[in-house]
């Protein structure tokens, strides 16, 4: 099974402006968002826990399976929840008014986070590479 602990560093994107732009982003939330290059900390604790904790926000606990809040790159909540999906992916899906899914795929050298809104099927996709 593919462990999602690890300290991830990103990389790159794909259609990310334009995604942000489907979202109703200005111009400066966009940017901001583009040009932020977090290291993204995940920790895997017992009964399905995991801690994110980027370089500048807040730890974040999700329980797999249970409701959460996801901060938007705008700075709004979204109610959410998360499950694993096979060995190496999870996914979390955003309810209204964002109605998105974001997939996180792992593998020994990378994660690759694919965000896809359900209402359009427009996607984005941001690569981190793993540090250890």
């Amino acid at each position: 099974m593919m462990s999602f602990e690890g300290r991830f560093k990103f990389q790159d994107h794909e259609n990310y402006e334009e995604f942000l732009k489907l979202l109703d982003f200005g111009w400066f939330k966009r940017k901001r968002a583009l040009f932020f290059c977090p290291i993204l900390t995940i920790n895997e604790k017992p009964r399905g826990t995991l801690h994110f904790k980027g370089d500048c926000c807040k730890e974040k606990i999700v329980i797999l399976g249970e409701e959460h809040q996801e901060i938007m790159p705008n700075g709004e909540a979204a109610d959410a929840l998360t499950v694993r999906e096979g060995d190496d992916c999870l996914i979390t899906r955003l309810k209204a008014p964002w109605n998105l899914e974001i997939r996180r795929e792992f593998t020994p050298k990378a994660m690759t986070q694919f965000i896809r809104h359900l209402e359009s099927d427009m996607e984005a996709i941001r690569y981190f590479k793993r540090l250890n």
